[in-house]
């Protein structure tokens, strides 16, 4: 079927009866490559739906679904989502949907009592990009192989190659965030000063203070998944991660062998232990991926390891100049890193 112009496409919050459209639409937009697996798997999506884990919008004629967007959240009960699949039908594109359903899922965020949210968004293309930068997101990052190489984007063309994508990463504020102090190696103290700055949250740098109770040798909560299917390991710590602890140098010098080609690392940088975790973390071949504005529970630096992966930073589409500034500062940080 074909779109028409004279269809009525009605934007709604999807529930359980809509998973089955919401996989075939997925499938029509990228086959089977969507990098997010369990957007395939009928089971997981309505679990998380029921659960409220997962908002779900989409744009629907008749019982097919021609669009969606999802916010996922994190952590229980954290006033900050992150938005995944946003997806249009290759034959409603054009017609303004991602911004009526973008529209209806911030009237929604009330509901789930969310008052910012965070986007990663695909950088072989714009055009979710560009939704977001007008609507106020400010781009707080890049992860420079964050997608497989090899995903199909239907209608589509992008400069990536056989490389891994990239992807964007957009913080967008609806409500007030609390004040925190934040703490934070010396040498990312500009740049993270400065999105601060643009994203006018209030805080506070404190300024670093040795002590013999080292951040990386202290006991930290540690926690680490490998997606397989994505190729990426995560790793998490403090109040992201779940209640085992660990000496965070012990921790990282044994997963990290065990990891995938692309590496993550989230810290929680409200918490005071973490300039010297991060500078850990730089020692093993990580460096900055994003800053992920949040709560005192969720706020964090997110660390990147690509080890011997193929990326092409510059095919690589922004659609802000501060994205793109971003982008020249995280390959250059990249490239002294793997040097």
């Amino acid at each position: 079927m074909s779109g028409r112009g004279d269809e009525v496409v009605e934007i709604r919050r999807l529930d359980e009866g809509d998973v089955p459209a919401l996989i075939a639409c997925t499938r029509r937009c990228y086959g089977e490559s969507y990098p997010e697996s369990d957007l395939y798997e009928p089971s997981y999506i309505r679990s998380e739906l029921r659960a409220r884990r997962l908002l779900s919008v989409g744009a629907v004629v008749g019982r097919r679904v021609v669009g969606h967007i999802g916010t996922r959240i994190p952590i229980r009960g954290d006033a900050v989502g992150e938005t995944i699949a946003g997806i249009i039908d290759p034959e409603y594109r054009g017609r303004g949907l991602m911004l009526r359903m973008g529209g209806q899922m911030i009237a929604d965020y009330r509901d789930l009592g969310i008052e910012a949210t965070r986007h990663i968004a695909t950088g072989a293309h714009d055009r979710t990009q560009r939704m977001i930068a007008s609507s106020g997101g400010v781009a707080t990052g890049v992860l420079l192989g964050h997608i497989p190489a090899g995903t199909d984007y239907r209608g589509i063309r992008h400069g990536f190659g056989g490389a891994r994508i990239a992807a964007v990463v957009y913080f967008q504020a609806f409500g007030p965030l609390d004040p925190l102090d934040v703490h934070l190696p010396q040498h990312y103290a500009e740049l993270v000063r400065d999105l601060y700055g643009q994203l006018e949250l209030e805080r506070r740098l404190p300024p670093i203070r040795t002590s013999s109770a080292d951040g990386s040798t202290r006991p930290w909560a540690c926690s680490v998944h490998h997606d397989t299917h994505r190729g990426i390991s995560s790793l998490r710590f403090g109040s992201l991660a779940g209640d085992a602890t660990r000496q965070a140098i012990e921790f990282v010098g044994e997963v990290l062998p065990q990891c995938q080609a692309i590496v993550y690392a989230d810290v929680p940088i409200a918490d005071r232990r973490a300039p010297q975790l991060l500078e850990l973390l730089h020692d093993r071949g990580f460096c900055f991926g994003a800053l992920l504005p949040g709560t005192a529970a969720s706020e964090a630096i997110r660390m990147q390891r690509l080890a011997e992966t193929s990326i092409a930073p510059w095919a690589t589409v922004t659609a802000s100049t501060g994205g793109r500034a971003l982008l020249e500062w995280i390959h250059r940080e990249h490239e002294r890193t793997a040097d």
